[in-house]
């Protein structure tokens, strides 16, 4: 097995401080050539496919991100493959001529963008070259569904690659069914037919509405056939701890005045007279998981929620959480959120959601980590590919509908960087007899049935189950 040692003699480069895991899956991407790293948050996948790549100097190299992914891998080549910086680019907010000049610039040797502009590009005929080398980062965020447009490109482009890696901490959402597209475009010949791979793979049952695919069966024929294709580490990966806790809070009068008239009657009759309608049942959902995290959000009036203020006390219980993380599935309330915490004297606050450039981005991660009083709000979709490791604890007011996106947001805060005898504390702000209620029995449910192929599969008891860890 290749050793850091080893690894740092053929590069020329010092890696001691690699964890056992990483060279092992250098060696096994290296070997496969087409893979998918399914690691969980904060282990240093980023590292493991720039050293890859360093080994294989298949050129030129493309790497599919999210928005907010472009400064972390431009900050990771700048460490590991300073000497290619020059020839690196990043398709980002250009006009269509410029980017077109990146895509089949023959000195771009590495490009980095977006996949969905990546897809529309490739679409209207600006980008009209291949790639030796293709990197799909945290690719649960725009490939889902198979037959859909970028499954499709995928399977084009890892069809004329010599390497294709697949990398996320939350490979699978559903179930081990999601793990289809990806073996199918780095395999067709081996993964051909779908419905032949669920039915080997997972229970399906005929429902009401037409087949129903449950949880998973015959894992251990399943890790024998995608030995290859899925990199799963010899020894368990040791990180931080995490804690997960609930926060029972009650919904003051107001509060719950207008959360009963939303469910029962499906309006809201505003503090200045108003009336807000919800006319559909998604629209009622949303308007009741809004009055749960901030109440603002509808009617600013209503003040800021029981969530947030029991938050704010307690912060103020002990000094060593007043350096945290709060989440949030609402960008709506950041403002709201920002204002509860200066009128409680905390003054220092940086932001994270949609639409931050990458100097932004690298501005507010800096400024968290150096200053030990700023207080952090994220929000839980934008929560990927940046680091908050310093925070302790998280807060989560509201949550998102499926664990794998909670659970990238925890990973902000557990990191490889960390010392592993750490424990990070999250706390679940669950407003007692209201949506929360569903939403935590849910969130538990669904990541039972996620966990079976991940390679965290022996911490299994760790799963989310807030409320009795």
């Amino acid at each position: 097995m290749l050793t850091s040692e080893q690894l740092g003699l053929e590069l020329g480069m010092d890696l001691n401080y690699l964890w056992a895991h990483q060279p092992e899956a250098i060696e096994h991407l290296t070997t496969y050539k087409k893979c998918i790293l399914p690691l969980i948050m904060g282990t240093g996948k980023t590292p493991i496919a720039l050293l890859t790549h360093k080994r294989a100097k298949a050129f030129p190299l493309l790497i599919l991100c999210s928005g907010n992914a472009l400064y972390t891998w431009w900050k990771h080549i700048k460490q590991y493959y300073p000497e290619y910086l020059p020839y690196t680019r990043i398709v980002e907010k250009d006009v269509a001529s410029a980017r077109e000049a990146i895509w089949n610039d023959p000195t771009a040797e590495i490009i980095i963008a977006k996949a969905k502009t990546f897809l529309y590009d490739r679409k209207h005929g600006l980008c009209r070259r291949y790639f030796k080398a293709i990197v799909c980062d945290e690719f649960h965020r725009y490939l889902r569904k198979r037959g859909s447009q970028m499954f499709h490109l995928l399977k084009e482009y890892a069809a004329q690659a010599q390497y294709f890696w697949f990398l996320s901490g939350t490979p699978i959402w559903k179930g081990r069914q999601d793990y289809w597209p990806l073996l199918h475009i780095l395999n067709p010949q081996k993964f051909s037919s779908y419905w032949r791979f669920v039915d080997k793979f997972c229970h399906v049952v005929r429902g009401q509405f037409g087949m129903e695919i449950l949880g998973p069966r015959n894992t251990e024929a399943f890790r024998e056939l995608t030995k290859g294709e899925i990199f799963r580490p010899s020894q368990p990966i040791k990180l931080p701890a995490i804690v997960r806790q609930t926060l029972p809070v009650e919904m003051y009068p107001a509060q719950a005045k207008a959360y009963n008239q939303i469910k029962d009657e499906m309006l809201l009759e505003l503090v200045d007279g108003g009336l807000m309608v919800t006319s559909h049942l998604l629209a009622q959902i949303t308007r009741l998981r809004q009055l749960c995290c901030c109440p603002a959000i509808l009617d600013p009036k209503l003040g800021y929620g029981a969530g947030v203020l029991a938050v704010l006390d307690h912060m103020e219980e002990a000094e060593d959480r007043q350096h945290c993380v709060w989440f949030t599935p609402f960008v709506d309330a950041i403002p709201h959120m920002q204002k509860a915490l200066r009128m409680a004297g905390y003054e220092k606050t940086v932001v994270f959601q949609s639409g931050m450039s990458m100097r932004d981005l690298e501005e507010a991660e800096v400024s968290f980590r150096l200053d030990r009083e700023t207080i952090a709000i994220v929000s839980i979709q934008y929560a990927q590919s940046f680091e908050l490791e310093t925070g302790n604890p998280g807060y989560f007011i509201g949550y998102d509908w499926y664990p794998g996106t909670n659970a990238q947001a925890e990973g902000r805060q557990r990191r490889k960087t960390r010392n592993e005898d750490d424990s990070i504390n999250m706390f679940y702000v669950q407003n007692l007899g209201t949506y929360d209620d569903k939403m935590l029995e849910d969130l538990s449910m669904n990541t039972l049935n996620t966990q079976v192929d991940m390679n965290d599969a022996r911490a299994i008891k760790n799963i989310l189950n807030v409320g009795t860890q």
